[in-house]
């Protein structure tokens, strides 16, 4: 039968499969952190600027969720841009 290692036979695989799972622990801790960060930024921050908390988290979560769908936009957007410019690549 065939197993999930079987792909890490090439070394690009191997490389890719890491990352993945390196990227995945990142990932878990980066977004568990990111709440407690965001609630305390949002607090100083409404202390600071004497803005309802409910505001400031709004404006958090909205600045957030912009930056984070535009860059998500420009990644999807760059294979399309790049292959039509190269539509060969030389390792591809």
């Amino acid at each position: 039968g065939t197993t999930i290692f079987a792909s890490l036979d090439e070394p690009r695989n191997a490389i890719a499969i890491g990352g993945s799972i390196m990227g995945g622990i990142g990932a878990g801790i980066l977004w568990t952190s990111q709440g407690v960060y965001f609630a305390q930024s949002a607090d100083l921050y409404a202390h600071a600027t004497g803005m309802p908390m409910q505001e400031v988290t709004s404006l958090f979560a909205g600045t957030f969720g912009f930056v984070f769908l535009a860059c998500e936009m420009v990644m999807r957007l760059l294979p399309t841009l790049l292959l039509s410019v190269y539509p060969a690549f030389p390792w591809g």
